[in-house]
């Protein structure tokens, strides 16, 4: 329900970018954000995963325009540059970060819903957008390897 329908979406069913009828209307999403509300207090990271290239998004997705407050964007850059070193460092991977909008622009992302509805700025969520460039369908087999180094990063 933060900027939910407004922006890189689509109308169609059958397409990947389709947002739903409604914010939270599948039981999973609904189920989450339930959980996710009632223990807000005790979150102090909330990271959604995605497959298609090697990205470590920042809120927003909706606007290219930076974060209202200039502290929390500071903030998501300074960690997210951290981040990406440490893997480097670590794994040799390049992972780029960027605000999720300066990828392409799209509403509705569970890291926006999270940064406006449930997290400050020493809570704060991110994006991970894995590694393999293998389109939306990430390889099974790969995903924990995948996961665990990300952790790694953080």
């Amino acid at each position: 329900d933060v900027e939910w329908n407004t922006v890189g979406i689509s109308s169609n069913p059958c397409s990947l970018i389709y947002p739903g009828r409604a914010p939270f209307d599948q039981p999973c999403t609904a189920m989450v954000k339930t959980y996710l509300e009632a223990h807000k207090d005790l979150i102090d990271l909330y990271l959604s995963y995605h497959s298609y290239s090697q990205y470590f998004l920042t809120p927003v997705g909706y606007k290219k325009e930076p974060l209202d407050d200039p502290t929390h964007t500071k903030r998501h850059q300074e960690v997210g540059d951290e981040v990406v070193k440490a893997l480097k460092k670590r794994f040799g991977t390049e992972y780029v970060r960027k605000q999720g909008a300066l990828m392409y622009i799209y509403s509705g992302a569970s890291r926006d819903w999270s940064y406006k509805k449930l997290v400050s700025l020493t809570r704060i969520p991110w994006n991970y957008v894995m590694r393999e460039n293998t389109g939306l369908s990430f390889p099974r087999n790969r995903s924990w390897i995948r996961l665990r180094k990300m952790w790694m990063g953080l």
